[in-house]
């Protein structure tokens, strides 16, 4: 017969209030070896990314206020109002007047380009820098290729056509110099690089279309009314959402080439001239119409590259928002 063994006391044992929980350590399992104290913690396997700090995102409106789509125009509106005074101040000064005017606008749209390099909006400087660019080169170069152009006998046999193509090629590399500046400076805004081209976009078959070369009068005149629709379409993309900007370029060029056709305005060629001349307008006019596409494609193509080059700091300049907003990246 089993005997009844009696059950142990156990003693008593005096737990402290403040004391810590106890470490319960179970035995390892059969086949399992026990894990040494003195072993260090384990090492994350090296494809584990490592957790990237958290950066800040800036929320942007999609539409400007009113305030801020005026200020955009402002660059393309101060030497267009000055043109037009000056054109109709000219005849009171004589011939007297010569280049004086054009030095005088000049003048005032590189004091415009130091105050906007004063301000910490980089759109704003590269909407000065267009003005000055067109106000600067692209200006003389086209009216030096329409005139050239228009000479008798131009392109035609015996009759040299090198003026005429230096001209041209001229005209075209500064179009491109200028988108180029427009893609590199609106990169933080790419919507907004379409219109900021326009004013030197519709220069070209504006330019190209007066009657009376190289007389300075009408030239401030032509000079005057493309630049005021120049940064009356900047101001009307600005208080559009951002996906519709880019539209505004190819619309205002459309624009352009319906009222010139209203007006039976159209490139000058001597009746003497050989083929190649309409083929130079048509070439110009063609790079025009290209690069008011293509513009905002290559300020996205110059954001992505700075991206990549930057490591992820393409976006560090963008326009600062008060209100702006952190977003955090989870990691898995």
């Amino acid at each position: 017969m089993a005997t009844r063994r009696p059950f142990p006391i156990l003693p008593e044992i005096d737990i402290e209030a403040d004391a810590p929980p106890p470490r319960v350590t179970l035995p390892p399992l059969p086949g399992e070896r026990s894990p040494s104290p003195n072993l260090p913690p384990p090492v994350p396997p090296r494809d584990a990314r490592p957790v990237r700090p958290v950066r800040r995102v800036r929320r942007r409106r999609e539409r400007s206020s009113l305030p801020v789509a005026l200020r955009m125009g402002v660059p393309f509106f101060v030497p267009a109002g000055l043109a037009l005074l000056l054109s109709r101040t000219g005849p009171w000064l004589g011939d007297a007047m010569g280049g004086t005017a054009s030095m005088v606008i000049l003048a005032v749209v590189v004091a415009g380009c130091w105050l906007a390099w004063q301000t910490s909006s980089t759109v704003w400087r590269t909407a000065w820098l267009v003005a000055l660019g067109v106000t600067a080169a692209l200006v003389p170069l086209l009216t030096l290729q329409a005139t050239l152009a228009r000479l008798p006998h131009v392109g035609s046999v015996g009759e040299s056509i090198a003026p005429v193509l230096l001209a041209t090629l001229g005209t075209a590399i500064m179009l491109v110099v200028i988108a180029g500046a427009v893609a590199v400076g609106a990169r933080a805004e790419p919507h907004g690089a379409g219109p900021l081209f326009l004013p030197a976009g519709l220069l070209v078959p504006a330019i190209l279309s007066v009657e009376e070369l190289p007389a300075e009068l009408p030239m401030l005149r032509t000079f005057a009314a493309v630049l005021a629709l120049g940064g009356a379409a900047i101001v009307v993309a600005w208080l559009l959402p951002e996906g519709l900007r880019p539209l505004i370029g190819p619309l205002a060029l459309g624009v352009e080439f319906v009222l010139l056709s209203i007006t039976d305005l159209a490139p000058t060629v001597d009746p003497t001239s050989g083929r190649i001349v309409p083929v130079l307008y048509g070439a110009l006019v063609a790079i025009t119409v290209v690069l008011v596409v293509a513009v905002p494609l290559m300020a996205v193509w110059v954001r992505r590259l700075m991206t990549d080059t930057t490591g992820g700091g393409g976006g560090s300049d963008l326009p600062s928002s008060p209100n702006a907003g952190s977003v955090r990246r989870s990691s898995t």
